[in-house]
C-alpha cells in the first residue's frame, strides 16, 4: 500500500468511526433523560424570563396546572410571540438543577421538541 491509499484508508476509517460514534451519541438520552427530537421552531433571539418558587410553592403551581407531578420544571411558549418565553423553575439556591435551566431554555430555543409531553404543548 502506497502512502496515498494508507492516508486515504485512514480518512475513509476516521470518518466511518466518527459517524458511528455519532449514532451512538442520538440514540443515548441527556442527563434529562430526553432526546433531542425534530424542533417546532428555531429562534436564537427570544427574551426569556425565569420565574423561581420555593419548592411547596412550585409543586403548588405545578398542581394547578395539572401538570404531571413528576415535573421538575416548566416552560410558557407564547403561541403569538416566538421571541418571548418564561421559564419556571424551584430557586437554585433551594434546589439547584442547571440542567432543568438548559433543557428549558431549549424550548424558548426551539419550541416543543420532545415527544413525550405531547399533551402540554
Amino acid at each position: 500500500m502506497n502512502r496515498k491509499s494508507l492516508i486515504a484508508t485512514g480518512i475513509l476509517l476516521l470518518t466511518v468511526v466518527g459517524g458511528l460514534y455519532a449514532c451512538e451519541q442520538l440514540e443515548k438520552p441527556a442527563a434529562d433523560g430526553y432526546y433531542f427530537g425534530e424542533p417546532q421552531y428555531v429562534n436564537a433571539n427570544v427574551s426569556v424570563q425565569i420565574v423561581t418558587y420555593t419548592e411547596k410553592d412550585f409543586i403548588e403551581e405545578v398542581r394547578k396546572r395539572k401538570l404531571p407531578k413528576e415535573v421538575m420544571a416548566f416552560t410558557e411558549l407564547f403561541s403569538n410571540d416566538q421571541q418571548r418565553c418564561r421559564i419556571h423553575i424551584v430557586r437554585p439556591t433551594e434546589k439547584y438543577s442547571p440542567e432543568m435551566v438548559g433543557h428549558e431554555f431549549l424550548h424558548c430555543v426551539y419550541g416543543q421538541w420532545h415527544t413525550s409531553n405531547e399533551d402540554f404543548e
